[in-house]
């Protein structure tokens, strides 16, 4: 169950419709596939998403992409909501990061 879910997450971390659509397509509820994925991984499936996002994110940024568009192309709302969760997972900002890559 929730190798299968991190292979949709993997597939398209920024299309996936959410962890409630994966879990309706695996035929299970969402509070049963964030349990199954804890268990499996022990990060939350919504943390891992946001983790996968900010991997590309960081490659986008090492090409040189303004982090406007990384934003966008990350799955991100904006560039603040991108450097918020830039800032929490990886301790620094995206600007920073692009600098110093």
């Amino acid at each position: 169950m929730a190798a299968l879910a991190r292979e949709a997450f993997d597939a398209d971390p920024v299309g996936t419709d959410g962890v409630a659509a994966v879990a309706a397509s695996l035929g299970v509820t969402t509070a049963h596939l964030v349990r199954s994925f804890v268990n499996a991984y022990g990060i939350a499936p919504h943390q891992y998403v946001v983790g996968r996002r900010l991997d590309l994110a960081r490659r986008r940024l090492r090409d040189g992409v303004p982090a406007a568009l990384v934003a966008t192309e990350a799955g991100f709302y904006d560039q603040a909501h991108l450097t918020r969760h830039f800032k929490r997972f990886l301790g620094t900002t995206p600007a920073r990061y692009q600098r110093s890559a």
